[in-house]
């Protein structure tokens, strides 16, 4: 204690106003960091919420008595890290009309006098409403409606109407839904509801554009201009992988690339062929079935026809004898339903980034034309190119297709789940902590420089001498100039 007592008095008045200004915001600090670090941890229950789901979790949080705070403008519920995981499974186990929407939880406490129409538009609400959940669970949606069209049914009346669909969806930013998936869409409708069929379910966005595609007119024998095209990027798609994935393998990853086209046909054709088989013993003409002979002719004449004893007999001119026989051969009836979608034709061009001779060229063109199926016959064409009968460097050649996904792989990550929010939750304390200290960390360096500045000897504030210490100072003076005036008279 004695030791700050002195270096306080050695102290001039700056450096003391200086010392107790850091010493003050050094204390500050350290109360700010206490109550950041001891303050309750929140983590996050829901995010991503709608005002409406937001509005009944908040509620039945506050009937069970359980802490909260809002964040992101509200669509962020956040509670004590130690209640989270139990808080989320209460409030899923109390079926909350979330997303707006009502489920068959509408029949718990159903009233006993309730009319038929009543239960009707309830049994269609729910059924909307459990349609709408299953729809929210895939990743690319964020919102979603269901409408249902359901004609009446009544006892003596049979209704011509038939009964449709509607979806409406709201996309998250950058997602899409391919035509397989809004076909899956049609199809989970179409077999929720009775009566309605794959094709009378229309899902749009919500920029209000169409995803579902009409249907033709023959939809089991023709598609659409649409369709013709996925299927032949699809098959294409098909082909070129196996392209690629031998050539990968063969000259390494990136050293070559591979295109493929095909030619396909749609349209339907059915053929009958129609062939008559014979017997299968050596007569060609069939197998008798029928026989019937006949015979006509003239009495014969007794003078004329009288046979003479020992004379030659003649016989009668006019009489004839008809004969019909009917056959029956085999026959062979066989018809070949073509559908639409088949391959025409299929051309290939590859170009490899490494130089090959005449006998290599025409190995990869073998190995490629078995691994696609090339049928010369059918007109297919296969082309294989090395990078230098172009004139090139090897190093202009693009990166093929099967590089691409390494590089698009993060754009479509998913960014707002629910752990990404709890790292970033832990994460800010970390930050703030830093700035604190980058903050506090100079300001005691200051403070420890001013005090040591003002603590050295050299700049202390004299301190008067004594009465007895001045006598004492002039005697050790006069005693030292005596002996010096005696050395300088020994030396004259």
């Amino acid at each position: 204690m004695t030791i700050f007592k002195q270096i306080w008095e050695r102290l001039d008045q700056a450096a003391r106003i200086g010392l107790v200004l850091c010493l003050f915001v050094l204390a500050g600090a350290m109360i700010g960091l206490s109550f950041w670090f001891l303050k309750p941890d929140y983590q996050v229950l829901f995010s991503d919420l709608a005002p409406a789901d937001a509005a009944a979790m908040t509620t039945e949080l506050d009937h069970m008595k359980i802490p909260y705070h809002l964040d992101g403008g509200g669509n962020t519920i956040l509670v004590l890290a130690d209640e989270v995981y139990k808080t989320r499974l209460k409030l899923v186990g109390r079926d909350l009309p979330l997303h707006g929407t009502i489920g068959f939880e509408l029949f718990n406490n159903a009233d006993i006098g309730m009319t038929e129409f009543a239960q009707k538009v309830n049994y269609q609400r729910a059924l909307q409403g459990e349609l709408t959940r299953t729809i929210l669970s895939y990743e690319e949606i964020q919102a979603a409606r269901v409408h249902l069209a359901l004609p009446e049914q009544t006892l003596f009346k049979k209704t011509t109407a038939q009964a449709k669909a509607s979806v409406s969806l709201t996309l998250k930013p950058g997602k899409t839904l391919q035509p397989h998936e809004v076909q899956g869409i049609q199809r989970l409708v179409a077999a929720s509801v009775p009566d309605i069929q794959e094709q009378d379910v229309t899902v749009i966005d919500q920029h209000g554009v169409a995803l579902t595609r009409p249907a033709s007119s023959d939809s089991e024998n023709t598609e659409s201009g649409a369709s013709n095209l996925d299927s032949k990027e699809a098959i294409e798609r098909y082909f070129t992988h196996k392209v690629s994935d031998v050539l990968d393998r063969t000259f390494g990853a990136g050293q070559s690339i591979a295109s493929v086209d095909v030619v396909l046909n749609h349209d339907a054709v059915k053929t009958t062929t129609e062939n008559v088989l014979g017997s299968d013993d050596a007569t060609p003409t069939g197998v008798i079935v029928h026989e019937h002979q006949t015979g006509q002719g003239s009495p014969p004449d007794t003078q004329q026809g009288t046979i003479q004893a020992g004379g030659p007999t003649h016989p009668n001119p006019a009489t004839s004898t008809n004969r019909d026989v009917d056959y029956q051969v085999g026959r062979r009836v066989e018809q070949v339903v073509t559908g639409p979608g088949t391959i025409d034709k299929i051309n290939v061009a590859v170009v490899v980034r490494q130089p090959l001779d005449a006998s290599q060229i025409d190995r990869i063109s073998d190995i490629i034309a078995k691994a696609v199926g090339i049928d010369k016959a059918r007109g297919d064409g296969i082309a294989v190119y090395t990078i230098t009968q172009f004139g090139t460097g090897q190093n202009t050649l693009a990166p093929t297709s099967a590089e691409q996904p390494a590089t698009a792989a993060p754009v479509t990550a998913s960014i707002d789940s629910v752990p990404e929010t709890h790292s970033s939750a832990r994460t800010a304390p970390t930050t703030v902590t830093i700035v604190l200290v980058s903050l506090i960390v100079p300001i005691v360096l200051i403070a420890l420089g001013i005090l040591l500045r003002s603590g050295k000897p050299g700049q202390a504030q004299p301190t008067p001498l004594t009465h007895q210490e001045r006598e004492e100072l002039l005697a050790r003076v006069r005693h030292w100039l005596d002996a010096k005036s005696g050395k300088h008279g020994d030396i004259a």
